[in-house]
């Protein structure tokens, strides 16, 4: 799986792994964005967060709400006709406030982010869970592949203790095994006997 696309709302996120990094394009109604994240930015701690509206916000929401109903019911049988003419703009944009806040509260979001030099955020819910985990582990994969490909590139020209350096370093990060580590040393070693 070397693609996500994920919907929520308005949003669209997409996700391509290539072979040298990720390409990232988040669209909204709005706006268009698109990059490209180089490997070395990538990072894998993960952190979840889930956002959900708190009662007491709620609670506040509805006794607005509930207040603004009982407004125009009020409104509506003790203004004469010209008076409500004046009224209505006013109690629409109140509505359309409150419609819009009302959105912002029962937006229920849970997200999963990589950090590293840049952030990468997934939505997480239950019914794309599995794509999401799928999605890291083939991105984790081909990172270390990547790295792979460039440092176990063992170059005759080069000083041996770069190579050793290099080996090192991919064996810390789990990108190499010990067993691999000490093939690619007894293979440096036998080059120096050689030169």
């Amino acid at each position: 799986m070397t693609q996500l696309n994920q919907k929520y709302w308005s949003e669209k996120r997409s996700f391509q792994i290539l072979s040298d990094g990720l390409r990232v394009e988040t669209k909204t109604n709005e706006t268009f964005i698109e990059e490209k994240i180089s490997f070395d930015d990538i990072g894998f701690d993960e952190i979840i967060t889930k956002h959900e509206p708190s009662i007491i916000l709620i609670g506040f929401y509805a006794s607005v709400l509930l207040n603004f109903f009982l407004a125009i019911i009020i409104y509506s049988y003790n203004l004469p006709l010209k008076d409500a003419f004046f009224l209505k703009p006013i109690l629409i944009l109140f509505l359309l406030v409150t419609l819009f806040w009302g959105y912002k509260i029962f937006k229920f979001e849970k997200i999963k982010t990589i950090r590293g030099e840049k952030y990468i955020s997934f939505w997480y819910f239950s019914k794309n869970r599995k794509e999401v985990d799928s999605f890291i582990a083939n991105l984790k994969s081909s990172r270390r592949n990547y790295y792979r490909n460039i440092f176990l590139d063992l170059d005759e020209f080069e000083k041996p203790e770069i190579h050793i350096q290099r080996l090192n370093w991919l064996k810390s990060q789990d990108y190499i095994s010990k067993q691999e580590l000490k093939e690619y040393i007894a293979i440096i070693e036998s080059r120096k006997f050689i030169n």
